[in-house]
């Protein structure tokens, strides 16, 4: 259930996109996601580290009410998860070789999804 709410924002959108937008958007979805992957892996080779997301309870920087302080209410404390980035060591040489093969596959797939973007523009002339 959660994953269709996640999906529902997506959907509302490309009903509003023309048929031309929606068209290139499909068109290009794999090589965005081949540059979101190469920036993601460079960005991690010059950290020297990845970063994995965890999660701490700490108390929450909300205020008690004037009341509650004066008369010593810690009831007013609240708990909350907060997430933060915890380094992770890596593989340099096997990113780099991990970044090499991400580029080769973008080279790859980049006249593809310019063919089909000239595909769209042909069948949906604006």
């Amino acid at each position: 259930m959660r994953n269709l709410l996640i999906l529902l924002p997506f959907v509302a959108v490309s009903a509003c996109a023309s048929p031309r937008e929606a068209c290139i958007r499909d068109a290009i979805h794999t090589v965005n996601w081949k540059k979101a992957l190469i920036n993601d892996a460079e960005l991690t080779i010059e950290r020297g580290h990845d970063l994995r997301t965890a999660t701490r309870i700490v108390k929450s920087d909300s205020r008690c009410s004037i009341s509650q302080e004066i008369n010593g209410d810690e009831s007013c404390i609240r708990w909350v998860e907060e997430d933060y980035d915890v380094p992770v060591p890596i593989n340099l040489a096997a990113e780099r070789e991990k970044l090499a093969k991400l580029r080769r596959e973008l080279r790859e797939l980049q006249p593809i999804a310019d063919q089909r973007v000239a595909q769209c523009q042909a069948l949906h002339p604006e």
